[in-house]
């Protein structure tokens, strides 16, 4: 005879036929009774079935006949077990993986518990056992084992019996993990209710591993391939890691793991897995709060951690964060600090894991944001044959995690081979449109992408207001430079990004500067709506903006407030409760602007109205004044695109001398006569459009009606009347 099992299943068919032999055995004995002669059975009660039950000890097997008997058999069945426990044992010292043994192992079952789960187990391998259990509970109806016939078949001692009633609990390991499902019925007694091993559980004692449907959306199953050493990461970080890898206590520790979206939280639960030889088991929680059965998800996902020796990697955490998941949450984090495996919770924010759980290893980790040699490097690695100057400068100038670095590399390939089929080659402007895509999508919701076609040398500004708009475009190309070679970083704080304040009259280039600024550096920029992200329920202003930010952060994108001192203005004394949360939310949003590493532009109307105290912590204030006489003309000679039928009798310098108004109101009246012009071509059939002053001076009429002024006659014949020609046009 073999002293060992060579295979998992050869041991389960042998435990399989110990229960076989303990069911033939009582089978044997009941039959010897004397029967009832009753032609339905479990539907009709008979005279003589009472009297049997009368004559039958209170709560023992009902086939019990004699107990000196019965513990012969007992005693066989006992020998028997302690040959397969001999033989197991043996098995395992040989290194064969027996499921069986590893199930009871993982779920701490006791030997009762082992044999319900092979009583109900037997069903599934054999149909003929619904027969037998029919027949020993003498009913046809009656396939499945009750919770009475496995009690019977485990014990004849009736105090014993009463026991192992609490395997069926609903506290108990059975239950809680749901190996075995109770069919409960009301009305129905416990006892005779029917007991089912899952699914899941039979086919995993059978050698099959699929899924369970419940969690095919939910979860998925990875083998980790990703190597620590070659991960993007701190020295101090790896040097951490490696310690925690060789501790006794790793695979059950709860791992917090905080960074932004694509900032490598996944990647490295992947390097940590492969490290400890652990298979990976990814949950997402979006998928999970939509399913219908929440709590027994979370038990069947950590069910499924246990079978599989798998550490869970929870995702999408912050979904449980919100005010009305709490119960769910709380639900989570007692079965994660109960259960014995290894867990990583990935979230983009910051929580204090530390107050919520006490009764596991916690080990919290921060995933900061890369900085730009890393990002460098990790540039270099993907597209080794781009040159480093352009890498250099897009590593510069996109604050991109790894994941969204790996995309935008991936993108920038296609837009190559788009390009050139034959020889694609990556260049600088493909970088720059795959890095500009990595923005978020979300944030146009809330603010209106600005579409920058305006070059430096549109933009016609007193000399004081150039020099600042190039210090600020330096300031973004020399950041690196500063904050990191230099280390300023570790010394000024939060405060790590350009906020800058554009103040003067309406239509003097406040949005047109700063779609200067975002063309100079080749950056998306966004327009805010403080209408659409200012709410009257208390908090939502607040996650707006946080959305904003966050979503900003990645494309280094730059925020435009228009009209910002309506939120941004004096802060009035407090009077009532919405003046003091008017005043949080503008605190809450100073603190936003700090924390943000890009360019956030405020444009005032007026300077006067902000407030002095939050002026002060402003890296740029930029006034643009009213246009002089020069500048106007400047503007006047500019604005004409090369294409367009000008007359060159026009006197531009008269225009800029007598016609005090802002560059935008020039661009309304020139648009205004352009289309004039046309419409008066098509009346009179002309072929030759022109545009002369007449157009100019019909427009110039309506442009001053819109601002609310009249021109007297006197002034139109003046401004437009002996036109000189403008011989440099």
């Amino acid at each position: 005879m073999e002293t060992y099992f060579h295979a998992s299943l050869e041991h389960l068919l042998a435990e399989l036929n110990r229960i076989d032999l303990l069911i033939k055995i009582c089978i044997s004995q009941f039959s010897q009774l004397e029967k009832h002669d009753n032609p339905y059975p479990g539907m009709q009660i008979t005279s003589k079935e009472i009297d049997n039950l009368l004559n039958r000890s209170s709560g023992l097997s009902h086939w019990l006949i004699d107990d000196s008997i019965q513990t012969k058999h007992r005693d066989k069945i006992a020998d028997l077990r302690h040959k397969l426990d001999t033989k197991t044992l043996n098995t395992i010292q040989q290194g064969v993986f027996l499921r069986l043994v590893y199930l009871a192992q993982q779920f701490h079952l006791t030997v009762e518990e082992v044999d319900v789960l092979l009583i109900c187990l037997a069903v599934e391998f054999d149909t003929r056992y619904q027969v037998f259990y029919a027949y020993l509970q003498d009913d046809v109806n009656k396939k499945q084992p009750t919770i009475e016939l496995i009690l019977n078949l485990l014990s004849d001692n009736l105090p014993e019996k009463i026991q192992l009633r609490r395997l069926f609990d609903h506290s108990s390991t059975l239950h809680k993990y749901k190996l075995i499902e109770v069919i409960e019925n009301s009305g129905v007694a416990l006892l005779s209710q029917a007991v089912k091993i899952d699914v899941r559980i039979a086919n995993y004692l059978f050698e099959h591993d699929s899924m369970p449907i419940e969690l095919v959306n939910i979860l998925m199953l990875e083998t980790p391939t990703k190597n620590l050493a070659k991960l993007l990461l701190p020295d101090d970080l790896k040097v951490k890691l490696t310690q925690f890898i060789q501790h006794a206590e790793a695979k059950q520790a709860i791992v917090y793991l905080q960074g932004k979206a694509g900032a490598g939280k996944q990647t490295l639960a992947d390097a940590i897995c492969s490290e400890l030889k652990l298979p990976l088991l990814i949950a997402d929680i979006a998928q999970l709060v939509s399913s219908a059965k929440f709590q027994d998800n979370i038990i069947l996902i950590i069910r499924e951690a246990l079978l599989q020796n798998a550490a869970i990697y929870w995702k999408n955490i912050h979904i449980l964060l919100e005010p009305d998941k709490q119960q769910w949450f709380s639900y989570l984090l007692q079965q994660l600090q109960q259960h014995k495996g290894l867990v990583f919770i990935a979230s983009e924010q910051e929580w204090q894991w530390q107050h919520a759980i006490s009764d596991k290893w916690l080990v919290p980790i921060k995933l900061s944001d890369l900085m730009t040699n890393e990002r460098f490097t990790l540039w270099q690695a993907i597209l080794p044959t781009t040159p480093a100057p352009i890498l250099t400068e897009i590593a510069q100038r996109f604050k991109l995690t790894p994941g969204q670095i790996i995309a935008a590399a991936n993108t920038a390939e296609q837009l190559s081979r788009w390009r050139n089929t034959i020889q694609p080659e990556v260049t600088s402007e493909d970088l720059f449109t795959a890095c500009r895509s990595q923005a978020n999508l979300r944030l146009a919701t809330l603010a209106k992408q600005l579409k920058p076609v305006y070059q430096r040398s549109d933009l016609i500004l007193p000399p004081n207001c150039q020099q600042q708009l190039d210090e600020i475009i330096n300031y973004v190309k020399h950041y690196d430079k500063v904050y990191e070679q230099w280390g300023f970083h570790n010394k000024i704080g939060s405060n790590k990004g350009l906020n800058i304040l554009f103040s003067g009259p309406p239509g003097t280039g406040k949005t047109m500067a700063a779609e200067v600024i975002a063309n100079s550096l080749q950056l998306d920029a966004y327009k805010i709506d403080l209408s659409a992200i200012v709410s009257k329920y208390i908090g939502e202003t607040e996650k707006n903006l946080n959305r904003i930010f966050a979503e900003a952060e990645t494309s280094n994108a730059i925020l435009f407030f228009d009209e910002a001192d309506a939120l941004f203005g004096k802060r009035s004394e407090v009077q009532d409760a919405h003046d003091r949360y008017a005043n949080i939310e503008t605190s809450y949003l100073l603190q936003k602007m700090e924390e943000y590493s890009g360019i956030v532009i405020l444009a005032t109307n007026f300077k006067r109205n902000m407030d002095n105290a939050f002026v002060r912590r402003l890296h740029f204030c930029v006034d643009f004044p009213l246009p002089n006489s020069e500048e106007r003309l400047q503007i006047w000679k500019n604005i004409w695109p090369d294409k367009v039928p000008l007359n060159s009798e026009i006197d531009f310098s008269k225009l800029a001398k007598n016609l005090e108004i802002t560059g935008a109101n020039i661009r309304n009246i020139v648009l205004a006569a352009a289309f004039k012009a046309i419409e008066e071509a098509d009346s009179y059939s002309k072929d030759n459009i022109q545009i002369d002053i007449s157009h100019l001076m019909h427009s110039s009429r309506l442009e001053f009606s819109k601002m609310g002024k009249i021109i007297h006659e006197n002034e139109i014949i003046k401004t437009f009347n002996n036109s000189k020609i403008e011989s440099n046009l």
